[in-house]
């Protein structure tokens, strides 16, 4: 099974790498394939570096 999650972030630069360890740990413990689909709405930190890394290192 596959689950999208639609993560809608505004300057979450402390709280996305939390959010994402704790989704990636879910997925371990769980017959679920995650999907994380994060929606930046023009946030002025560094959330969108943040998400860009993650993708770059795991292809949600």
């Amino acid at each position: 099974m596959k689950i999208s999650l639609v993560v809608p972030v505004f300057n979450e630069e402390a709280t996305i790498p939390i959010f994402y360890k704790t989704v990636r740990e879910f997925e371990e413990l769980k017959p679920y394939e995650v999907e994380i689909v994060f929606i930046n709405d023009g946030s002025k930190d560094a959330t969108e570096s943040i998400i860009n890394k993650i993708a770059a290192s795991d292809p949600l």
